[in-house]
């Protein structure tokens, strides 16, 4: 399993927060050509098919499963954050290997990533538009300033951060 949390541009910080409740069937899946890599869509778009899934910021969250001896091509926009989480298997990007469990990180340039499997795999894809804020950040916090920080601590020591609906 992976938890992901998203940071939000400063004007959405105090927005109210949802839930999106999404089944295994609601996430579309595009196959590659070679017709055994499926790619689902959590986040974003690939290939003309969209994910249900509402964000505040352009992002795109893929998660990528194939057999060995794949190559995998992606195009994202030039200037956004990319990376990738090998999941199960390994793969290599350019002469770069990535083993289980191993955190690949790009530089903003760039717009294609052409990778290469070892063997079966499975890859987890982030990958979106910068925010450009600062960041100030605590165990789940995520706040732009340190006093911003401090009053969502506040908050959440008041009880103010809403309540489970049951």
């Amino acid at each position: 399993m992976v938890q992901l949390w998203v940071n939000l541009p400063a004007k959405h910080k105090m927005t109210k927060p949802r839930y999106q409740s999404l089944d295994k069937k609601d996430l579309p899946i595009v196959r590659l050509q070679d017709g055994t890599t499926k790619v689902k869509i959590i986040a974003g778009n690939f290939g003309g098919s969209f994910s249900p899934v509402e964000t505040f910021t352009k992002i795109n969250i893929y998660e990528v499963e194939g057999h060995q001896n794949s190559e995998v091509k992606l195009n994202f926009d030039d200037g956004t954050n990319t990376l990738i989480l090998q999941l199960a298997g390994s793969s290599f990007i350019g002469d770069q290997h990535l083993d289980k469990g191993y955190l690949g990180i790009f530089s903003r340039s760039g717009v294609s990533i052409n990778l290469k499997t070892a063997e079966d795999f499975k890859i987890l894809i982030l990958n979106g538009e910068p925010i450009e804020e600062p960041l100030e950040a605590h165990g789940p916090f995520v706040m732009n300033t340190r006093e911003e920080l401090m009053v969502a601590f506040r908050d959440f020591q008041e009880g103010n951060m809403g309540s489970l609906v049951g």
